[in-house]
């Protein structure tokens, strides 16, 4: 299966990228998830797997190690949406 095949919508006006309201296995986001992969909280952010990575390296996000693995949190998710919130509206 290619990956286009594997895409839910497609939403042009995001220069022609796909969103999905899917977890990368395909099955649907639920409120119960509390740890994502890179790739799925790059998805639930709507930014590319790039720009979650350079926010981890700059330290505006924070991850969890679990062994090998890499996790954000959904805390964690929602703190990096909260400040930049907070920094639109002190703007």
């Amino acid at each position: 299966m290619n990956a286009r095949s594997r895409r839910d919508t497609w939403n042009p006006e995001r220069g022609g990228r796909a969103v999905s309201d899917k977890d990368a296995s395909g099955r649907p986001w639920t409120d119960e998830q509390l740890m994502f992969t890179p790739v799925e909280a790059a998805k639930a952010l709507r930014i590319s797997r790039t720009t979650l990575y350079a926010l981890l390296k700059s330290g505006e996000l924070r991850a969890v190690k679990i062994g090998r693995s890499t996790r954000l949190t959904k805390a964690e998710l929602k703190r990096y949406v909260a400040r930049l919130d907070a920094t639109e509206a002190s703007n």
